[in-house]
């Protein structure tokens, strides 16, 4: 936090706060009406410029060039997910010895193995935190319900909640579904997405729900 005072001595105060679990809704909880004239900047997936971007004008700053084809291929892999993002930067700056020539397709192979581990152990620990808090069931279903789809309302999200609760015998009332839904939004699988009401939620990695798809058996080729 820091704070900075003006020649008019109005105080200025910059809280940065990063980081799951979901910040506003906790944050609420200490029911302080301020925190709704402050200024929220999220930070969700990136789009495939600001992906590429990401990789890009730090290497170029450094003098080193990316092939067209290297951009689309990590950007793709990456899902906008930041951190997979930033992996994939990486592996391709430490990853390649330094030439007088841009980043191919064949080094991209080379560092793969190394961001499909990481990626991989990324998932196992999602997914074993969704079993621990018995929600691998729903995540699944939840899988399904957003395949193909790009965001679902938070009606839609408790609805499958409801229904893939019901299916296991368990507790499928209001505050049942809104605990399992609160739980998945903390464990990074969903996110809210936008302002509008009703209000909608998106994948907080879409590459993770194939991953917990196939666990569960579910299909979400659509």
């Amino acid at each position: 936090m820091a704070v900075r005072r003006s020649q008019s001595d109005c105080v200025l105060v910059v809280l940065l706060l990063v980081g799951t679990p979901d910040l506003p809704r906790r944050r609420n909880t200490i029911k302080a009406s301020f925190w709704g004239q402050s200024e929220t900047l999220p930070l969700g997936l990136f789009g495939q410029q600001a992906a590429a971007a990401a990789i890009r004008i730090p290497m170029e700053e450094h003098g080193r060039s990316i092939s067209a084809e290297v951009f689309a291929q990590v950007v793709e892999e990456s899902n906008g997910y930041p951190c997979f993002v930033q992996l994939w930067g990486r592996l391709l700056w430490i990853g390649i010895p330094y030439e007088a020539r841009p980043v191919s397709l064949v080094d991209v192979e080379r560092v793969r193995p190394r961001f499909e581990n990481t990626r991989n152990i990324c998932y196992r620990d999602r997914y074993m935190e969704l079993q621990c808090a018995e929600l691998g069931g729903v995540a699944g279903r939840l899988a399904h319900a957003f395949a193909g789809a790009d965001k679902l309302t938070d009606l839609d999200v408790d609805q499958t909640i409801r229904v893939a609760l019901d299916s296991e015998g368990r507790n499928s009332g209001s505050k049942s579904v809104i605990s399992a839904r609160d739980q998945l939004y903390d464990l990074g699988y969903i996110r809210s997405q936008g302002v509008e009401s009703p209000l909608y939620f998106g994948l907080a990695i879409p590459s993770l729900m194939h991953y917990v798809a196939r666990y569960q058996g579910i299909d979400v080729s659509r």
